[in-house]
């Protein structure tokens, strides 16, 4: 919706931008150096194999295309442009809405329009007795619990301090395509921040993100919900002795956005890294659909009325593998560990 939405403010460019030319966009982004020089052998590789007739064709083909591929990466920086001039003209529209779901206002008069649709004539004539200066209840849990890019991060343990979310809103760094997305928090029992921010720096080729700086959560004691105590039973091979230990490991919390994350490289090369690569992809489609979905859209989302889950890239159906791992308990000695299954 973002991206056809911005086609309507470049139609004077004479181009009309829709869903399928975003997703055109997508693909002609460009790529990573990996991914062009991967790129570069195949496409050599295969020229080579095309019969000398055909070859130098082929050269002359590669060239005029590049032409083609400027042009679309001309196209796609004065998209990106458009996006950032009329997110600023957003802003005092964001600030008005705002100002209503956290109660410092009322509605004006000019904003109550086509009531007859939505009350009955006694409903309406009963406004005045209605109509409060207050928050709306948990109005900004549910529109998280209703996003579906973002639910699946939103656990139970997290909802309990969603509730204390008045606001979220999109802070645009003046001359750059970084941003940082401000969660603003009343007082509440968790922890003490007033704000919980997550900054976002972009590759200032292609505008993608490049790295998360996050906030540092100032828990109050025995409430941080990102860790969790585990408990192993160790049993000593030679003796056959055991002993139970304790050790904090993460735990699974919306409240882990808000870490700092990076992309770890081509390849990661150990669990911990895979970890790691997968929170920077989350953290970046978290930040995607909080900038341009929820904020923009909240009511939408507030209400659970938004578009088919399959435009955002939805779960798939998976069929369970037939093979199942037996449980195992994993017992550990000062000596060497057994793995016993």
């Amino acid at each position: 919706r973002c991206v056809q939405e911005t086609g309507i403010n470049a139609e004077y460019m004479g181009i009309i931008i829709n869903q399928d030319f975003a997703n055109k966009m997508e693909f002609l982004k460009p790529q990573s150096h990996h991914d062009e020089t991967k790129h570069k052998e195949e496409f050599t590789k295969a020229v080579k194999e095309l019969p000398l007739e055909v070859r130098f064709k082929a050269v002359a083909l590669e060239n005029i295309y590049a032409e083609k591929r400027k042009l679309d990466e001309e196209l796609e920086k004065k998209i990106r442009e458009l996006q950032v001039e009329y997110e600023k003209k957003s802003q005092p529209i964001y600030k008005k809405s705002s100002q209503l779901i956290t109660g410092q206002r009322l509605p004006e008069e000019s904003e109550l329009q086509e009531l007859a649709t939505y009350f009955s004539a006694e409903e309406i004539e009963k406004k005045s007795e209605y109509l409060k200066q207050e928050p709306i209840p948990n109005f900004w849990l549910k529109v998280l619990q209703n996003s579906p890019v973002i639910k699946e991060e939103v656990h139970e343990k997290d909802e309990e301090i969603l509730k204390n979310l008045t606001d979220i809103e999109i802070r645009r760094e003046e001359n750059s395509e970084d941003y940082t997305i401000v969660f603003h928090f009343s007082e509440n029992e968790h922890f003490t921040n007033k704000e919980l921010t997550k900054k976002v720096i972009c590759n200032k080729k292609d505008g993608e993100p490049e790295k998360f700086e996050g906030t540092e959560i100032d828990w109050k004691e025995g409430k941080n919900i990102t860790k969790k105590k585990v408990t192993k039973k160790q049993k000593n091979k030679k003796t056959g002795q055991q002993r139970v230990t304790q050790k904090e490991v993460d735990a699974e919390s919306f409240f882990n956005f808000f870490k700092n994350s990076s992309p770890v490289g081509e390849e990661p090369e150990d669990s911990e890294a895979d970890m790691a690569d997968e929170r920077f992809h989350i953290d970046c489609d978290i930040a995607q659909f909080l900038s341009e979905e929820v904020i923009p859209y909240a009511l939408d989302f507030y209400l659970g009325i938004i578009e088919d889950e399959d435009m955002y890239g939805g779960e798939e159906d998976y069929e369970d593998d037939e093979d199942e791992d037996e449980d195992c308990l994993l017992y550990t000695s000062d000596a060497a560990d057994d793995l016993l299954c």
